[in-house]
């Protein structure tokens, strides 16, 4: 449990801290997200809980960080963390934009022993009203064409 503590802490500190600033200036939206996650031959079927920070930096750059849970079915045997970012570019006025971007993430298992991994996400969606809808790709850094997950969520901004 102690290995868990820096990597959440770490997650922590890169949601919140924007909060801060940001939300008075209206230039940042706190977003919790559930949605799944497959591989492209949808065999196996994962969901997720998280959080993300959109923090708009003018009118055509946002930076995500984020954090989120995975989890196999309803096997509560096994949670894999995700804590990292995605820089992003905006198109459309605030309040109904499209965005495109793409991020670092580190995988780290939560309740079991393994090792953390590197991850690559590609993701686009749509900031509408209070929703937050995505979809995305990961795939690990070093084999960028090995394993890839497909992922949809749906997110409620505040």
């Amino acid at each position: 449990m102690k290995r868990m503590s820096l990597p959440f802490a770490a997650c922590l500190l890169l949601i919140l801290l924007p909060l801060h600033q940001g939300r008075a200036a209206g230039m940042t939206d706190f977003s919790l997200n559930v949605g799944g996650v497959t591989d492209l031959d949808f065999q196996d079927f994962f969901w997720t809980a998280g959080a993300a920070v959109d923090i708009h930096l003018g009118n055509v750059l946002m930076i995500s960080p984020e954090g989120f849970v995975l989890g196999y079915k309803f096997d509560f045997d096994y949670f894999l963390g995700f804590a990292g970012g995605t820089a992003n570019i905006t198109f459309g006025k605030r309040g109904g934009q499209f965005f495109l971007g793409a991020g670092p993430l580190i995988a780290f298992p939560i309740n079991y022993a393994g090792d953390t991994a590197f991850i690559l996400k590609l993701q686009g969606g749509i900031l509408s009203g209070p929703l937050r809808l995505t979809a995305y790709a990961m795939t690990g850094w070093e084999d960028p064409f090995g394993e890839i997950l497909l992922g949809a969520s749906l997110g409620f901004r505040f």
